[in-house]
């Protein structure tokens, strides 16, 4: 059975929709952790494909990981929300110029888009990192006071601002498309014969959520966001809107690069 490995959040619906009708077509491993995770699985053998993020997936590969990216699978950016407790002393983005970082993991997106911040804002020194582990970890070391500050997706930390865990205080879209597929180097024949089967059958269910009459409906009642989130959600994400090809990795090594993400 094919191992496939994602975050249980929203832009993954179209995986889930795919189950749905057709259970037992593949093993879907859910991880809070994020991409930091995912890699780490990938190259244990633990799972067999990732839908991960971009700038993710290119460090590692440009490190040496025995991965192979190959293709899109969200191809809009993704909106970070930089967040702190909601009774911290800062107020806004430039306060935090030297204060701790939580970020899910190293080579994670919430580790990588702290240095995309760090390059916007021209903050010469670089933020002690706290590793968190999560989402969950994130809120309990902001609330208990361990790290400052910690950036991970707008919409999917708006329960933790309404419920007064977070206060938002600015937002970071990555400046490349965001989400990717990889898999392992060594995949069998047989395997990618498999995954490529599936990946072909996806792309109605990407297709699905833009034009389904409901979708906002059904993806509210399962990720637990209010419907005019989802809209705007749904209004600025695209899936598979190109294809990765020969000249994608060297592309993202120069979008990198100037954020310091990649040392080549």
């Amino acid at each position: 059975m094919l191992r496939i490995g994602g975050v249980p959040e929203h832009f993954n619906a179209p995986w889930h929709l795919m189950l749905d009708e057709k259970p037992g077509l593949f093993d879907w491993i859910d991880f809070p952790g994020g991409t930091g995770a995912m890699l780490t699985s990938l190259q244990n053998g633990e799972v067999d494909v990732v839908v991960a993020l971009t700038e993710g997936l290119v460090k590692a590969k440009c490190e040496g990981a025995a991965i192979d990216i190959v293709d899109w699978y969200v191809t809009s950016p993704l909106l970070w929300g930089i967040h702190v407790a909601t009774y911290s002393s800062f107020q806004k983005v430039g306060d935090l110029a030297h204060a701790r970082a939580a970020i899910s993991r190293p080579m994670s997106g919430s580790d990588l888009m702290t240095e995309v911040l760090r390059k916007r804002e021209q903050w010469l020194s670089e933020p002690m990192k706290v590793t968190v582990g999560n989402l969950d970890g994130g809120i309990k070391a902001l609330s208990e006071g361990n790290a400052d500050y910690f950036l991970w997706e707008r919409f999917t930390t708006q329960f933790a601002v309404d419920a007064g865990l977070f206060r938002r205080v600015g937002e970071l879209p990555s400046p490349w498309p965001c989400f990717a597929i990889a898999i392992r180097s060594d995949m069998s024949a047989e395997k990618r014969s498999h995954f490529d089967a599936i990946w072909s059958d996806l792309l109605p269910f990407c297709r699905l959520m833009h034009s389904e009459p409901g979708m906002a409906q059904v993806l509210s009642d399962r990720y637990q966001i209010s419907i005019p989130l989802v809209e705007e959600w749904l209004s600025i994400t695209q899936w598979r809107g190109r294809s990765w090809h020969a000249d994608s990795l060297r592309e993202m090594v120069e979008l990198l690069k100037p954020f310091g993400l990649i040392k080549t």
